[in-house]
């Protein structure tokens, strides 16, 4: 029913948003793509869609380059809000730029790095940079976040790696 009144019904945002947030509850990562791209599509152009669409592509590995432009305009927008870092921060690494994202993640207070949703990606980061026993204290916040099934792959694979 939900999927349908978005559909039918893109301006009435409240629909997409409970959409997204039962998608997100069942590890759907398609659908959250679906959501956030029908958003985007009807002109919901608002930082918050434009940031969690980014995230859900570098996940999924789909329109990479229009997710990095998504994240970048999304933090430029609010430079402070933890989560648009954190995708900004994550888009870098994605790029091979691990000392660009390092910088980006130490821009936020400490009690943002050991927020779940955040930690994973920060732990990936150090990881990258090196910083192996480091990293193990944000991979263990990250453990006990719900992550969509993208996320739980790359906690599993930084988690394999030889230290």
């Amino acid at each position: 029913m939900l999927k349908l009144l978005a559909k039918e019904f893109p301006d009435e945002r409240w629909a997409s948003q409970a959409l997204c947030l039962a998608y997100y509850s069942k590890g759907n990562t398609a659908g959250l793509y679906e959501t956030y791209n029908r958003m985007l599509q009807s002109g919901h152009f608002d930082a918050a869609t434009k940031n969690n669409f980014a995230m859900i592509c570098l996940l999924l590995n789909m329109n990479v380059q229009q997710a990095h432009a998504l994240a970048e305009a999304a933090y430029r927008t609010e430079p402070h809000n933890a989560a648009f870092v954190s995708t900004r921060a994550f888009s870098l690494h994605a790029q091979g730029k691990h000392s660009e994202a390092l910088a980006l993640f130490r821009t936020l207070p400490g009690t943002d790095l050991e927020t779940p949703a955040i930690a994973l990606y920060y732990g990936l980061a150090l990881v990258a940079s090196g910083e192996v026993e480091q990293a193990q204290k944000y991979l263990s916040f990250a453990g006990r976040a719900q992550l969509l099934p993208e996320e739980k792959r790359l906690l599993e694979q930084t988690q394999r790696q030889p230290e």
